[in-house]
């Protein structure tokens, strides 16, 4: 759960607006963007930085540049589960997975919602949980997975994190996440999601996992 709340943001960025040495002001707001963003992945930085700068003024704290770099899941994962892994151009935020959960196949089309949990990609075991377990429940090596979580590559990292939630739930990572339509989907994504408009059966198929030497 979020270490932070709404009264947190606005009073911080109420503290900031009267910081009077720009380099400063921004400085500190690229600090706390980064930290509010680790604790909460739906922190909305261009709101903040709105409210740090005042509406109508200068906004130059630092907004994150999303370049995909892989995916975890399967390659079809707007269709069968998995999503992009993605690192921040800019450099000041670290690397995000989202992972997409497809509706149920005997969901009515026009109520169908995809969840979408995303995860800041901390380098790193998680400090709850068991890694003994996990490990054993896709039977690998617990210094594999370590290693993998410890990873400089976003994208085995996310595999990780991915083992994790498989054990114990993507919610336990974004207890907030997003339920979209397939319309803010394919917006979202730049996707046609074509012949799943109806949502028959024959188009579902169970998730593949990514594939790893342990």
């Amino acid at each position: 759960m979020a270490s932070f709340t709404r009264k947190h943001y606005v009073e911080i960025a109420r503290i900031l607006n009267g910081v009077q040495d720009r380099r400063e002001r921004q400085r500190l707001a690229d600090e706390f963007a980064r930290l509010f963003r680790q604790d909460n992945p739906a922190f909305d930085v261009e709101r903040f930085s709105s409210a740090v700068y005042g509406e109508g003024g200068v906004r130059e704290t630092n907004q994150p540049e999303w370049e995909q770099v892989g995916h975890i899941g399967d390659v079809n994962w707007l269709e069968y589960g998995g999503g992009p892994v993605e690192v921040d151009k800019t450099g000041v935020y670290p690397p995000e997975v989202e992972y997409v959960e497809p509706p149920s196949d005997d969901v009515d089309p026009k109520k169908a919602r995809w969840t979408v949990y995303r995860v800041i990609l901390d380098p790193g075991v998680p400090d709850w949980g068991d890694l003994g377990e996990v490990a054993r429940s896709i039977g690998g090596d617990p210094k594999m997975l370590q290693a993998d979580f410890e990873s400089a590559d976003p994208v085995i990292r996310a595999t990780a994190y991915q083992d994790w939630a498989g054990y114990y739930g993507w919610h336990e990572f974004d207890q907030y996440p997003l339920m979209l339509t397939r319309a803010e989907v394919e917006k979202r994504y730049n996707a046609d999601l074509g012949e799943l408009r109806e949502f028959t059966g024959q188009h579902r198929r169970p998730t593949a996992r990514a594939t790893r030497r342990r």
